[in-house]
């Protein structure tokens, strides 16, 4: 698995399992929670959207590397799609 999959497992797994290790018996579930977890998330919504353009808008190349930027964008996306209670 890629390693943003592993940590989306690793989170499933502990928001389900905490301290406990009855989760390493569901590895092939986990596997596939994780998977969908991310296809869900491969559209962005239209506020996701709106808040990662605001962060591309506030950081111009003086203020970090097109890395940044884009590590920026999309931690600002993450954090409104956690955020919001729906679109």
């Amino acid at each position: 698995m890629s390693e943003i999959a592993d940590r989306v497992k690793a989170a499933i797994r502990e928001a389900i399992w905490p301290n406990d290790y009855e989760g390493a018996f569901w590895q092939d579930e986990l596997n596939q929670a994780a998977r969908a977890a991310i296809g869900a998330m491969r559209e962005p919504t239209s506020t996701m959207v709106r808040n990662g353009m605001i962060s591309v808008e506030t950081r111009r190349p003086e203020k970090g590397s097109s890395r940044e930027q884009a590590e920026a964008c999309w931690k600002s996306m993450i954090d409104s799609a956690l955020a919001q209670s729906g679109d």
